[in-house]
């Protein structure tokens, strides 16, 4: 791996200063080392005084001349070995700045394989120009099923499943590093072994500075996994609703099938009114039930049921069948309240007998009257069904939970199954409230 670091560093610091210095400065270093320049000073320092001394003597004889010329010497001298001593200072510096240079690029090479081989996902140094790949990690060798030396100076397009889509994904790319994003999409490739996988890629910079030209990164994660077994939850998902839908039809059926049994069985009944009535009541009750799983199908989750959508169909079928000679208004309170099967059902039938009680007996004696019908939350943990009617009232003497009729024994059964409570009052009509919670058990 350290020969494509190599590549990706000297591409990323080419148009360094520093890096040109350091490079000289090796080199002067490789070539003038400390004892050939003390040696070579020491020489020119024995020959400087040899055949300067004699030569001076000779052309200035005269004793204040030579005086003159000798501390010339002396100072020319000085001045050359401080200059000396001054370029071996600053070559030492420079010799010491570039081996800490050194250091830090070869602990960020050592940094950079290290975190290289430590993410978990496929990661690709490519060399932009040419999408060139210049080093990977173990995890893309384990990914696309190529050893290290296979990929290293192969092109990219070789994990790609054709050119068309080796092309589009580096105009993409392209796009995204020009804007200064960093390029996410998902895209198949190609393994070594010819199969297809599914993979999310990003791609980045090296260097924010230096931009993308000098050198990106690309994380690769397979998601083949994941994509199938998304699959398989969407396909069970349909399976479900296939079966659901058909389960709905066939509860459907058989309480169609249930209702015109009794239908055809009131028929036969004759003049018995009270045997025929309680066939209808029956029937009604079927009914409720089945608008429940109506309403439940409608809805497409196949959990809860608009209770307000429910109520008023329920009722409103409820009053064309049992006063259609009368002029009964409804009057709807409703607030959005899903409730589940569990609740829906048994909340469906209390309705259908509230309702048909006040039919039948509230407006005995008038051609006209209204029902209002109200479902709403007292707390997040608690809600209320009422049904108040402008009716007769109730008798002076009736007892709620002592009442024998098998309409409000069906209602007291089913108050206790929602582990509600029933509560009665009659003023200006009858109002009766059911109060239950939100969950079941």
């Amino acid at each position: 791996m350290a020969s494509g670091l190599e590549e990706l560093w000297t591409s990323v610091l080419s148009s360094s200063d520093t890096s040109q210095r350091t490079g000289e400065v090796r080199v002067r270093r490789a070539r003038y080392t400390p004892a050939v320049i003390a040696l070579a000073y020491a020489g020119l320092g024995a020959i400087w005084i040899v055949t300067t001394d004699p030569l001076v003597e000779m052309l200035f004889a005269e004793r204040a001349t030579y005086a003159v010329v000798q501390l010339a010497k002396g100072l020319l001298y000085v001045g050359v070995t401080a200059l000396l001593v001054y370029w071996l200072a600053r070559r030492g510096d420079r010799s010491l700045r570039a081996e800490l240079l050194a250091e830090r690029l070869s602990s960020y090479e050592r940094l950079f394989h290290a975190t290289l081989q430590a993410i978990g996902e496929a990661v690709l140094t490519i060399r932009p120009n040419d999408r060139l790949i210049l080093d990977c990690n173990t995890a893309a060798e384990q990914v696309f099923g190529y050893d290290r030396d296979e990929l290293i100076g192969r092109s990219t397009e070789l994990l790609h499943v054709d050119r068309e889509r080796f092309e589009r994904f580096g105009r993409e790319s392209q796009e995204a590093l020009d804007r200064g994003d960093t390029f996410r999409g998902e895209l198949r490739m190609r393994q070594k072994d010819g199969r297809i996988i599914d993979a999310v890629v990003s791609v980045r910079p090296v260097d924010e500075q230096l931009g993308w030209r000098a050198g990106v990164i690309s994380v690769i994660r397979d998601i083949t996994e994941r994509k199938r077994a998304d699959e398989r939850m969407r396909r069970d998902l349909r399976e479900k609703q296939v079966l659901l839908s058909e389960i709905h039809h066939r509860v459907n059926n058989n309480l169609n099938v249930v209702t015109s049994l009794l239908n055809l069985q009131a028929a036969r009944i004759g003049s018995e009114r009270r045997a025929r009535e309680a066939f209808h009541q029956s029937v009604e009750r079927i009914h409720s039930i089945a608008i429940v799983h109506d309403k439940l199908y409608q809805s497409g989750s196949f959990v809860d049921v608009d209770m307000g959508d429910y109520i008023a169909t329920m009722a409103g079928r409820l009053v064309q069948t049992r006063a259609a000679d009368k002029n009964i208004e409804l009057d709807y309170d409703f607030e959005p309240l899903p409730l589940d099967i569990t609740r829906a059902v048994p909340c469906g039938l209390i309705l259908n007998e509230l309702l048909a009680n006040a039919l039948t007996h509230a407006f005995r004696e008038r051609a006209a009257g209204q029902i209002c019908i109200a479902i709403r939350r007292l707390s997040p943990e608690r809600c209320e069904l009422t049904v108040a009617d402008d009716g007769v009232g109730l008798p002076d003497n009736f007892d709620l939970i002592d009442a024998d009729s098998l309409g409000f024994e069906i209602v007291r059964a089913l108050v206790d199954q929602i582990d509600g409570e029933l509560l009665a009052e009659s003023v200006d009509g009858t109002t009766i409230r059911v109060r239950f919670p939100a969950a079941g058990r």
